[in-house]
């Protein structure tokens, strides 16, 4: 049997602080409700992974230096 790998991507600080801001706006059209509530908490974890990204970086840079 043949094994399947699937690709991967890798997106910058700065793409996934776009992607929450999209789901922010989304969210700000949306009704309240579940629905809401489930795209605000996507778009605090895409905040989190992006300032996470963004601290990794400074630290690696401020280590090279």
């Amino acid at each position: 049997m043949e094994r399947q790998y699937r690709p991967t991507t890798y997106l910058t600080a700065a793409e996934l602080f776009e992607m929450a801001t999209i789901k922010l706006q989304e969210a700000a059209i949306t009704p309240e409700g579940p629905r809401q509530q489930n795209i605000l908490r996507e778009a605090q974890a895409l905040q989190a992974r992006a300032q996470l990204k963004a601290t990794q970086l400074s630290k690696s840079r401020a280590q090279a230096n």
